[in-house]
C-alpha cells in the first residue's frame, strides 16, 4: 500500500479515506479531507482528483479487503438461504405437499441459475410432481441430478 500512496500529500490520503468511508462521495470526501464548505469547489476539485493514476490506484488499495469482505458475506448468505430452502423442500416432501416442494425447487434452481421451467397449475389436486419418483426430488433439492429421470415441465393455467 505505501507503494501505491507514495507521492500523495496526507491530505490527499484523507480524501480517499473518506471517499471509501462514505461509500464513493467525492464532493463529500475532499469536504471532509479539506474542511471545505464550498460545495461547488468541492465538486470540481474531487473531480479533478479522480483522474489522478495515483488517488484511484490508492482508493482501489483501500476498497480491496472491503469488497473480499462483501463477497465473502454474500457467499455465507446464499449458502444460509440454500441450506433453508433445502430443509423447507424436506419438510414439504415429508407432509406430501408436492406444490410447495414445486415452489422450492423453483426458487433453489432460480439461485443455482439452474432453472427448470416447473409451473403449478392453480386447480392441480394430484400434485404438479406426480411424474418424479422421491429420489428424483431429493436429488433435485441437493443438486445432483446424475442418475436421475427428467423432471416434467407443466404450465402455468
Amino acid at each position: 500500500m505505501a507503494k501505491v500512496s507514495k507521492g500523495l500529500t496526507e491530505k490527499q490520503k484523507a480524501f480517499c479515506r473518506a471517499y471509501v468511508e462514505n461509500g464513493g462521495n467525492g464532493t463529500k470526501a475532499y469536504m471532509t479531507a479539506y474542511n471545505s464548505r464550498s460545495e461547488k469547489a468541492a465538486c470540481i476539485e474531487s473531480t479533478k482528483f479522480m483522474t489522478n493514476e495515483a488517488i484511484t490506484e490508492y482508493i482501489a488499495t483501500l476498497l480491496k479487503p472491503i469488497e473480499a469482505k462483501t463477497k465473502q458475506d454474500a457467499i455465507m448468505d446464499r449458502e444460509w438461504k440454500r441450506n433453508l430452502i433445502k430443509e423447507r423442500i424436506e419438510y414439504c416432501t415429508m407432509q406430501g405437499n408436492d406444490n410447495a416442494v414445486a415452489r422450492y425447487l423453483d426458487i433453489l434452481n432460480k439461485m443455482d441459475s439452474e432453472y427448470i421451467n416447473i409451473n403449478i397449475n392453480k386447480d392441480d389436486t394430484t400434485g404438479v410432481l406426480d411424474s418424479l419418483d422421491a429420489e428424483t426430488l431429493k436429488a433435485l433439492a441437493i443438486g445432483d441430478t446424475k442418475d436421475t429421470q427428467e423432471p416434467t415441465t407443466t404450465t402455468l393455467q
